[in-house]
């Protein structure tokens, strides 16, 4: 017993050393999960090298952003950074945005009814051409 007791005397005489800097750097994380996984009677290297190989980054995956959704966006700021101008000015910004949407009206009505004129005079092209031919074959 009395050797028992010499080694136990020992041992709380010897002040457990705290880990130096390296030791510190050496070790890594590891996640909670990973804890639980048995790993008694291994080496602590072989114990880091298990966790380790668990460890792994998924590749990420690309998402496309929904238009409308962009848009929707855009017009919620618009609207947003209108409630922000001062009521002295709100009259003279609405009067303008009523100007600039008139034109752009404006212009999209000049553009369809050009197309309209540009399509149908397309149609008589055609049919002037197909008379042409008409008039050349009997001619032979």
């Amino acid at each position: 017993m009395s050797s028992s007791s010499s080694d136990e005397d020992e041992d709380e005489e010897k002040p457990a050393k705290a880990p130096s800097k390296k030791q510190k750097a050496k070790e890594t994380k590891v996640p909670k999960e990973s804890k639980k996984t048995d790993l008694s009677g291994k080496t602590p290297e072989q114990k880091r090298m298990a966790l380790r190989s668990k460890m792994k980054v998924d590749a990420g995956k690309v998402t496309e952003e929904d238009p409308s959704a962009k848009r929707r966006e855009a017009f919620e700021e618009r609207k947003l950074a209108e409630k922000m101008i001062h009521n002295k000015h709100r009259k003279l910004y609405h009067s303008m945005m009523k100007g600039r949407k008139k034109r752009e009206r404006e212009a999209w009505l000049l553009k369809k009814k050009r197309e309209g004129i540009d399509e149908q005079a397309a149609l008589e092209k055609k049919a002037r051409r197909k008379m042409e031919k008409k008039k050349v074959k009997e001619v032979l």
